[in-house]
């Protein structure tokens, strides 16, 4: 009976200790994990996350750190976001939404600081600007959420609506794929010389990052509407914007893209464009240029504006690998006429950053077709912009005439049956050739 007894006490006091240094081990666990948080944060974003303090208890904790919108070494203050954190971190966690234990879950508020309430006036106890649950799973995934309400602002000179925003997204233990979506409900700024008008978006991300520290993936965007106006009335603005992209690398260390654009209409001061797509393939990328080019963006001091040194170098570097540009299709319906085009870009698999010797070297296959209206249209605006000084002014009769000349001496030939021109142009090895005859490329000392 006593070895029974002894067996039960050493039992209960076995379980007892346990349960007292579960919470203090899952306390340092979760602690760990915010600091990676933080790392990954840092390296895959503009922006610059540090803790600042961190209170460690028994059963929970808090934390606040600060958010700078740039990577200053004294940021300004209006660029500068305050997060207050409550972290509970065991013994025993449940996440009812799946029916999961977890290691810690993470709740916290992003506020202004009085320089930045006073600036939108408002009270200093307003409320934070967004909340976040950070879950961290047994399993090691973590889930992260961010929710945004509205904010307004308005005087009598500038008004400012932020719809909101919400973040879903949920990370791999090591922190090398996820995958996320992002909801905007819009935007709008205004003042007596500007107004931008930025309506509902919706991106969803799955991708990871490979051995080069590149992030690849697929991506999808919808964007309902998007307008701006100057002070001078010139007007941008477009709707149902759709992108899908998808990003691979391949086992000879080389990265291909695929994209689809459309738009459904996009209006530029006044004219209107429907039926916008454009579809096109980048393949044979050199993938260790893309990955130091994209730390170089995430590394940059300062996001307003984006400063970096990202020059025709760093563009030929990644391109002079044998790449590819193959634009499939760029269509569109303009008010003149219609535009369709395929457009084949070949670089040379040699090294060089000489701008000109990459053209040269490339081959380039285009074969473009547009209604005779557009091409009248594009060679007057051509004619307005650059007159002839051997002719009057007259933009109108000079495109009728080029174009005219270009059709009798074949460099663009005509479609009875759709009112289409169609011109195929194509450069390798230093010859161009028109509609398969070859020009001579000459230079003028």
């Amino acid at each position: 009976m006593r070895k029974w007894l002894s067996s039960l006490g050493y039992t209960l006091a076995a379980l007892a200790a346990m349960f007292l240094l579960l919470p203090m081990l899952m306390g340092i666990l979760a602690e760990n994990k915010c600091n990676q948080m933080v790392d990954l944060f840092n390296n895959t974003t503009p922006f610059n996350l540090k803790i600042t303090d961190y209170q460690r208890g028994w059963f929970s904790a808090k934390a606040i750190a600060q958010i700078s919108l740039n990577k200053s070494d004294t940021p300004n203050q209006l660029h500068q976001l305050t997060i207050n954190a409550n972290i509970i971190h065991g013994p025993l966690l449940i996440d009812w939404t799946r029916f999961q234990f977890i290691q810690a879950v993470i709740n916290a508020n992003i506020n202004l600081n009085s320089t930045q309430n006073n600036l939108l006036k408002r009270a200093f106890d307003a409320g934070p600007i967004a909340t976040t649950e950070i879950k961290f799973r047994l399993s090691g995934d973590t889930a992260f959420t961010l929710e945004s309400p509205p904010l307004a602002y308005q005087d009598q000179e500038s008004n400012f609506y932020w719809q909101g925003l919400k973040i879903n997204t949920d990370l791999s233990p090591l922190y090398n794929q996820l995958q996320s979506k992002i909801e905007f409900s819009g935007i709008d700024i205004g003042n007596k010389n500007y107004n931008l008008h930025l309506g509902k978006m919706i991106s969803t991300y799955q991708g990871s990052k490979t051995s080069s520290s590149l992030w690849i993936g697929e991506r999808n965007l919808q964007l309902d509407s998007f307008a701006t106006k100057n002070d001078n009335n010139r007007i941008i603005s477009l709707g149902g914007l759709n992108l899908h992209s998808l990003i691979t690398s391949d086992q000879k260390n080389s990265v291909n893209v695929a994209a689809t654009l459309s738009v459904d209409n996009l209006n530029i001061n006044g004219a209107t464009y429907n039926q916008n797509k454009l579809d096109f393939e980048i393949n044979k990328l050199d993938q260790s240029t893309l990955a130091k080019l994209q730390q170089q963006l995430i590394s940059s001091k300062n996001i307003f504006p984006l400063q970096t040194n990202i020059g025709i170098d760093t563009a030929l570097s990644i391109l002079n690998n044998g790449s590819e540009i193959n634009i499939k299709q760029l269509n569109t319906d303009t008010p003149w006429g219609k535009l369709l085009s395929i457009i084949k870009i070949t670089f040379a698999d040699q090294p060089n950053n000489n701008l000109l010797a990459t053209i040269i070297s490339s081959t380039i296959n285009t074969n473009i077709s547009a209604e005779k209206g557009l091409a009248l249209h594009l060679l007057e605006k051509f004619y307005q912009i650059m007159p002839s000084q051997n002719q009057p002014n007259n933009s109108a009769k000079q495109a009728e005439a080029l174009l005219n000349d270009w059709q009798q001496s074949g460099k663009i030939t005509t479609s009875e049956l759709d009112n289409y021109l169609h011109i195929i142009v194509d450069y390798k090895n230093g010859r161009l050739s028109i509609n398969n005859k070859h020009l001579t490329l000459t230079t003028k000392p």
